[in-house]
């Protein structure tokens, strides 16, 4: 084991997922240049559980909170059972 956890999730170099289904590309989506985040939420926001965030009002809506509080999660919207923040 490399870290303190039983349970480690890692990812390869290289990996890519949607903006909208993690909270790295959320983060991007609410801190990166405005036109950015309206060219991606002009495209039909992709799904990988029934809780990611696919409405581009809902997405607008959380891209606020993010800028207002400065973090964000994304509970089980790219893996079941898995929560990033």
């Amino acid at each position: 084991m490399n870290g303190t956890n039983q349970l480690e999730i890692s990812l390869q170099l290289g990996s890519r997922f949607e903006l909208n289904s993690v909270a790295q590309g959320r983060i991007v989506l609410a801190f990166g240049p405005s036109s950015l985040a309206e060219r991606y939420l002009s495209m039909p926001l992709p799904f990988h559980t029934s809780r990611t965030i696919t409405s581009p009002d809902k997405l607008r809506e959380e891209l606020a909170l993010i800028r207002k509080r400065g973090w964000t999660d994304a509970p089980e919207e790219l893996y079941v059972g898995i929560n990033a923040f």
